[in-house]
């Protein structure tokens, strides 16, 4: 084989070895064709990277998309984070105090001060924890229910209970359902509820199930988890 055809055979030989197609030309000419890739969602995580417990919250995670804490923003404020396009916002932790001061329109802090402004330009933001859930068997029943009466008028301003990815059902028992309480399923993204003996359905609620496209399913057979 003459010289020129014998280094053309093993350019040949080695760029089909690295994946790539060159046969009948120099190295110096075969094409490397990689597609771009584009950049993974990013969802926001309003707290900073070591005070996250990201066993936890990695369930509320869309796969696929890559989480963006306070730490990595500097001094961004609302309209900067609004620029960027966030897929989520989630907060790990909402506090005894932030519940109740964020449910009367006021924010003590920097992060708490983040909510209520992202709250303020329209963004929906989903809470891993409040607090409060803690002293469910220890608090005095009035003050709980004050607590959950926070929570549900948090949810009439976008910040919700964050879901579980994949997670679009909720059963519920030995309750009145209501109006807020559709609305707070709606906004956070509940297709589908199952209520158990002794739960009802205001005529309100029923209306607002149909217009938001949630199914209400009637069955003994609900399970033990609450919403």
């Amino acid at each position: 084989m003459p010289p020129a055809q014998l280094i053309e055979e093993i350019v040949r030989r080695v760029l089909a070895e690295s994946g790539r197609t060159g046969q009948g030309v120099s190295a110096a000419q075969a094409p490397v064709n990689q597609a771009p890739t584009d950049p993974a969602p990013e969802v926001l995580i309003l707290s900073s990277r070591y005070r996250t417990d990201m066993k936890t919250l990695s369930r509320f995670l869309p796969k696929g998309t890559c989480a963006v804490y306070l730490d990595q923003l500097g001094q961004a404020g609302a309209d900067e984070i609004m620029d960027r396009e966030f897929e989520r916002i989630l907060l790990p932790w909402l506090s005894l105090k932030a519940t109740a001061d964020l449910a009367l329109g006021r924010a003590a802090g920097k992060a708490a001060s983040l909510v209520l402004a992202l709250v303020m330009h329209g963004q929906n933001i989903g809470v891993g924890e409040f607090e409060y859930d803690r002293f469910r068997d220890t608090a005095p029943p009035a003050l709980f229910r004050l607590y959950r009466y926070y929570e549900q008028t948090l949810a009439g301003f976008g910040i919700c209970r964050a879901i579980p990815c994949g997670d679009k059902s909720r059963v519920i028992h030995d309750r009145l359902v209501t109006e807020g309480d559709m609305a707070e399923f709606s906004a956070r993204g509940i297709r589908e509820i199952t209520i158990g003996p002794g739960c009802l359905v205001t005529a309100l609620a029923a209306d607002m199930a149909r217009e938001n496209r949630i199914r209400i399913i009637t069955g003994s057979a609900a399970g033990k988890r609450e919403a």
